[in-house]
């Protein structure tokens, strides 16, 4: 009784969201949460979670031509929804906020660039777009 207890338990756990540490490529260590029984790289957290995924999409059954395609993702905090990285969702994100909406049309037209990595700022630019422009 008390192992399938703990295998409940277990279960429930690995169920959970929660972030994880796993090791890639080589020593180097990459945060990784899991959602939904599928693993996001965790890739900047100054506003809101900025995650990839890396999918494998079959192009052509017949030949089984196969790519892979990293999509981006995001949530405002380690423990909310995963949503995909559009002007849509960010502004369901904050729906209050009607200033930073128009803003976020404007620095983003038709969401072009929200996946962009700044390096000189060394944060992804749509972080550094809400850092500036979210209501405080």
């Amino acid at each position: 009784m008390e192992n399938s207890k703990f295998k409940l338990i277990l279960i429930a756990l690995l169920m959970v969201t929660s972030f994880s540490w796993a090791a890639r490529q080589g020593d180097r260590k990459t945060a990784i949460r899991l959602y939904e029984n599928k693993e996001y790289k965790v890739l900047d957290s100054l506003r809101i979670i900025v995650y990839s995924r890396t999918e494998r999409i079959i192009v052509q059954k017949k030949m089984q031509e196969v790519h892979y395609e990293t999509n981006y993702y995001f949530s405002n905090s380690k423990n909310s929804e995963i949503m995909r990285l559009t002007i849509l969702n960010i502004e369901t994100a904050f729906p209050e906020d009607h200033k930073m909406h128009d803003a976020l049309m404007n620095a983003f037209p038709e969401g072009e660039g929200l996946s962009e990595y700044d390096t000189f700022h060394k944060t992804f630019r749509i972080n550094r777009f809400l850092d500036q422009n979210l209501s405080k």
